[in-house]
């Protein structure tokens, strides 16, 4: 996760400074995998309590 994270922040630096469709293209591209991807991350239990007994 840290190295999409890193990779996403990369492109969109990359992306602020250059007008060049292929940075743009992957920052599109990557740019909601990243952010899903911390989404299910941060919903996820962390420990005993979060979790449900069947």
């Amino acid at each position: 996760m840290a190295a999409l994270t890193c990779a996403s922040l990369i492109l969109l630096v990359a992306g602020t400074f250059t007008s060049d469709k292929a940075v743009l293209w992957c920052l599109v591209a990557l740019w909601p995998v990243t952010v899903l991807l911390a989404f299910r991350m941060l919903r996820r239990p962390t420990g005993v309590e979060g979790r449900t007994r069947s």
